[in-house]
């Protein structure tokens, strides 16, 4: 039996210089050696765990940053769904989008809020909506489009104009109609703005 010898490190043998062992032969070199390379190890080791809790809190902050960026620049859109209440009929839905983006573009957001959230019977939501419309303060609408109007054999119609805001973006405004007995609904309204892909994803009917 060969001799062993506690150390002061919590389990740890020391290895005689004369005696080979497993870690040894593995890995070459003198038992000193080898205490160097396992306290070498060791400090990497909490450095490693350093970076991975740093990483960590780095990608929770990022993470918040996210959604505080996706409030602020709206990158999902805000929507004004139908309700209950008796809507207005829409004799000119052309006339009525262009009038609707013309407003926002000139400082009307309130009033277009109102005419807007009136028409779908749902005049509660007008502050909401105003508020939301509060990302365009101080911005100049620099280019405006229709860019989108799809028809569904006269029962269903959508409506995209598409704007660049200077200091802000390239925002696309939706209007959803649907016909009824008695004329056009507007069924649902959304803004969203889209830098990389020409539409929003998922914002039009394919």
């Amino acid at each position: 039996m060969s001799r062993t010898a506690a150390s002061g490190g919590a389990g740890r043998a020391r290895l005689p210089a004369s005696e080979p062992s497993l870690l040894r032969r593995h890995c070459g070199g003198s038992a000193a050696t080898l205490r160097f390379n396992l306290a070498i190890a060791e400090t990497k080791a909490a450095e490693l765990r350093w970076k991975a809790r740093q990483d960590q809190k780095g990608r929770s902050a990022r993470r918040s940053d996210d959604v505080r960026s996706c409030e602020d620049d709206f990158r999902s859109p805000l929507t004004v769904p139908a309700s209950a209440a008796d809507p207005l009929r829409i004799s000119d839905l052309e006339k009525f989008c262009e009038d609707i983006v013309q407003m926002i573009s000139n400082k009307a957001r309130r009033e277009s809020a109102d005419v807007i959230t009136n028409s779908m019977g749902k005049p509660e939501l007008s502050g909401t909506l105003a508020n939301a419309f509060q990302v365009f303060e101080g911005k100049n609408f620099d280019f405006t489009k229709k860019v989108v109007d799809k028809d569904y054999n006269g029962a269903l119609r959508q409506i995209v104009y598409y704007s660049y805001v200077q200091n802000l973006g390239f925002v696309y405004f939706r209007f959803n109609f649907k016909m009824t007995s008695s004329g056009w609904l507007l069924a649902h309204f959304a803004f969203k703005d889209e830098t990389n892909e020409l539409l929003p994803k998922d914002f039009i009917e394919r």
